[in-house]
């Protein structure tokens, strides 16, 4: 709820210092900084959405550091909102520091998101694609100095994860709990 709400408050600064770049740039300037802002915002809005699915999720697999990422995406994007407002910054680039700033992290923010392994009832979602645990015939869990690779295969298609060691055991160890049809557990 808590979350819900400064999400709203931070729409209502993006949208004001919008308007607030319309009126104090030239016409292009300002369109483009209330477009990255409201493209800034959408990303953090789906961020959230994505968050709120995750939790219907029966194992989900960090990184570790997209929580951060959240929480410096709100930050960004509201000084950067606020300096704007505030009439403390012009933007008269279409590279300008705090403008590229503003949008690339909610956008890495979103990726890191969507490259999180998740584990649904009856599915995975690896890197946006949906792999059902019955389509599952082989894993395949390979270790080179802390960097570990899983390799899924399934149905004709084959899929590779790139972790941590403890990640990798994780997942390795919960595709064995989940898949029914795999033939071959090896550990390289």
């Amino acid at each position: 709820m808590v979350e819900l709400i400064i999400l709203s408050a931070l729409g209502v600064i993006t949208f004001f210092s919008g308007l607030i770049s319309l009126g104090n740039q030239e016409v292009f300037m300002g369109a483009l900084t209330f477009l990255v802002l409201l493209v800034s915002y959408v990303l953090i809005v789906l961020v959230y959405r994505k968050k709120k699915k995750l939790k219907l999720a029966k194992e989900v697999i960090y990184t570790g550091y997209e929580k951060y990422l959240y929480g410096v995406s709100y930050i960004v994007l509201c000084v950067t909102c606020l300096l704007i407002y505030l009439e403390m910054v012009q933007i008269v680039s279409m590279t300008s520091p705090i403008l590229m700033v503003s949008w690339l992290v909610p956008l890495i923010d979103y990726l890191a998101y969507e490259s999180l392994l998740v584990f649904n009832k009856h599915e995975m979602i690896l890197n946006g694609e949906n792999i059902s645990y019955k389509s599952i015939r082989d894993v395949k869990l390979m270790d080179k100095q802390k960097k570990c690779k899983i390799v899924i295969r399934a149905k004709g298609k084959e899929y590779l994860y790139k972790t941590n060691e403890k990640n990798s055991q994780k997942v390795f160890d919960y595709l064995n709990k989940v898949c029914p049809r795999i033939d071959h557990r090896e550990k390289l």
